[in-house]
C-alpha cells in the first residue's frame, strides 16, 4: 500500500456460527476494528478531510480542529498526519490518561480544558466547553473546523463505502447459495445509518422490503438528556 490511508475500509465481512440456532437467521459482522486506529471512525475522518480538501476549505500546513474525547481523535490525528495537516483536539481532562497518550503518541496536538468534575466524569457542562474552545481555535487564520456531528461530507462517504462494501460482499455471499441480509443492524452514528441506508440500490427489487430504523437510548450516557442540550453539543454553529 502506497499509504496508511489505503489501509481504512475493506474490512471482512465474517459469519458466526456459534451465536445463533442452526435453525435461526444468518448472522454477519463487519470487522471494523480492522480499520488502522481500531474503529470504523478512521472512514468518517478521512471523509471529512478529503471533502475539505475537494471544496478547498482544507490546504497541507492547516490545522484541523475537532473535540472529542472518543475513537474520532485517534482517527483525525492518523488522516491529518498522513496528509500534511495538524490535528488539534480538544479535550477536557476528565478523559482517560490513556486517551491523552494515544492521541500525542498519533502525533495530534491536545488543547486540554478543565472540567467541572474531574476525572473520570464528564458532564454536560464539560462537551459545551469543548465546543466553546474548538469554535475558538477555529476562527484562526489556517484552522479549519471538522465539527464531526455536523459535517457534511459524512454520510455520502458511508454511502459509497461502508454501504457499497456491504451490498457487495453479501452480493458475493448470494452467489455462493447464502442469503443476502435483510437486516443491517449499526451501532454508531446517524450518518453511518443513514449514509448506509442510502447504498441499497434504486432499482433493487428488494428495497420495497427493506427499512432501515434508527434506535436510541433515551438517555445518553454522560450527557444531558435535554433534546436542546444535545442539539447544543453538536454544532459548532
Amino acid at each position: 500500500m502506497p499509504s496508511i490511508l489505503d489501509a481504512i475500509g475493506n474490512t471482512p465481512l465474517v459469519r458466526l456460527r456459534r451465536c445463533v440456532p442452526a435453525n435461526g437467521a444468518e448472522l454477519w459482522v463487519k470487522l471494523e476494528y480492522a480499520n488502522p486506529s481500531g474503529s470504523m471512525k478512521d472512514r468518517m475522518a478521512l471523509a471529512m478531510i478529503e471533502g475539505a480538501e475537494r471544496d478547498g476549505l482544507l490546504e497541507p500546513g492547516d490545522t484541523v480542529v475537532e473535540y472529542t474525547g472518543g475513537s474520532p481523535g485517534p482517527a483525525l490525528a492518523l488522516v491529518c498526519n498522513a496528509k500534511g495537516c495538524r490535528p488539534l483536539i480538544v479535550m477536557a481532562d476528565c478523559y482517560s490518561e490513556e486517551r491523552f497518550q494515544l492521541l500525542r503518541a498519533l502525533g495530534a496536538e491536545v488543547d486540554v480544558i478543565p472540567s467541572v468534575e474531574g476525572r473520570p466524569n464528564v458532564t454536560a457542562r464539560d462537551i459545551e466547553n469543548m465546543i466553546a474552545r474548538a469554535r475558538e481555535l477555529a476562527a484562526r487564520p489556517r484552522h479549519y473546523a471538522t465539527d464531526q456531528f455536523s459535517n457534511p461530507y459524512v454520510a455520502p462517504a458511508h454511502r459509497d463505502g461502508l454501504g457499497r462494501e456491504i451490498w457487495k460482499q453479501t452480493d458475493r455471499n448470494r452467489a455462493q447459495g447464502l442469503s443476502r441480509p435483510r437486516r443491517i443492524s449499526l451501532w454508531g452514528r446517524e450518518k453511518t445509518r443513514e449514509g448506509v441506508a442510502a447504498w441499497i440500490p434504486s432499482s433493487s427489487k428488494q428495497r420495497a422490503r427493506r427499512r432501515s430504523v434508527r434506535v436510541r437510548p433515551g438517555r445518553r450516557c454522560c450527557h444531558s438528556s435535554s433534546r436542546t442540550a444535545s442539539r447544543r453539543r453538536v454544532s459548532f454553529a
